[in-house]
């Protein structure tokens, strides 16, 4: 009880700040993106220097899974109308179920965000080889093959491949993407899918003026 009061706290909390950003009338006409997710999400504080162009709103929560995102779809996605939607999601879900079980709460994700924002761009950002969860790597690696198979059956949706970039040419890790928790990125791994993205949402952009 204890924690699902402390996670609706958060959640309002973010969802306030991101009815000022997100305010029509301080759009200027510039493209809405969205980000959502856990804490790779929540804990992206440069965005306004990559992002620059667009209006942006994160709306990222840490520690949360897809379970909850679903309860809370509503505050965390539907309160929006983006352009683009950026998403983090499934990490933390491994810890506790499933890839096939984390691919059934996407696959619901996925058909509510179809159905209720069809002009949105869904850009879905790969799990990340987190040094810590080495043991969970097989798990993230078969997610991240689900989410690219979004992307090739859905026109509007957008697989980032974040995990290869990570990755040496030893097929070691680069730790200079990770903070000293081998866990969440550092200032260079922001960097890193900082650039990624915005290099897609640039080229989704550039197809739909042609």
């Amino acid at each position: 009880m204890k924690n699902s009061l402390i996670l609706s706290l958060l959640i309002t909390l973010v969802f306030n700040c991101c009815n000022k950003v997100t305010n029509p009338e301080d759009h200027n006409s510039k493209p809405v993106i969205l980000f959502t997710g856990s804490s790779t999400i929540a804990m992206w504080t440069n965005l306004d220097l990559y992002f620059e162009q667009f209006n942006i709103c994160n709306s990222g929560i840490s520690g949360i899974t897809t379970d909850m995102m679903i309860k809370e779809k509503e505050k965390m996605i539907f309160s929006y109308n983006p352009s683009f939607i950026v998403m983090y999601a499934g990490e933390n879900d491994l810890l506790l179920i499933s890839p096939n079980e984390l691919k059934n709460n996407m696959d619901y994700l996925i058909e509510q965000i179809q159905f209720r924002l069809p002009n949105t761009q869904l850009l879905i950002l790969s799990l990340k080889p987190s040094p810590y969860r080495k043991s969970k790597h097989p798990e993230f690696i078969k997610a991240n093959y689900f989410y690219k198979e979004y992307a090739a059956k859905y026109s509007n949706i957008h697989f980032i491949d974040i995990w290869n970039p990570m990755i040496n040419q030893d097929n070691t890790i680069n730790s200079i993407y990770f903070m000293k928790d081998s866990l969440h990125l550092s200032e260079q791994g922001y960097d890193l899918i900082s650039e990624l993205t915005l290099n897609k949402i640039l080229s989704i952009q550039h197809t739909q003026e042609n």
